[in-house]
């Protein structure tokens, strides 16, 4: 065996530089990921209303709201739920409208500067 071969090889780097990042794929994966984040904060929201409910959580805080000197007050599920939903909504679109705009953004800056290297591996 030659010395060549019983030698372990070196690892190198790869850099690579990331000059443009297209907008429009970062809005869909933003908004994918929003959504998905929202439907998840709905779920457990849904499920803590009902644990709350089944528990009487909701009718003691509609009772202290009350005692609180604000008037008769009951809160309702599904109205809460859907301007929960609303607002949601509002803000996924927003947030992926600020990630699309962030990456317009970036790549007039990369546009100037050169972009940024990243190391690829070891």
């Amino acid at each position: 065996m030659s010395r060549a071969a019983a030698r372990p090889r070196q690892a190198q780097s790869t850099f690579k530089v990331l000059d443009h990042i297209e907008p429009k794929s970062v809005f869909a994966v933003s908004a994918i990921f929003y959504a998905a984040l929202l439907i998840g904060l709905l779920v457990a929201g849904v499920i803590l209303w009902q644990i709350g409910s089944v528990f009487g959580v909701i009718s003691r805080f509609d009772s202290l709201v009350t005692a609180l000197g604000f008037g008769t007050f009951v809160m309702h599920g599904l109205p809460l739920f859907m301007a929960v939903l609303g607002i949601g909504l509002v803000l996924a679109i927003l947030g992926a409208l600020c990630n699309f705009f962030m990456a317009v953004v970036y790549n007039v800056i990369v546009s100037m500067v050169g972009g940024v290297r990243i190391s690829l591996g070891k």
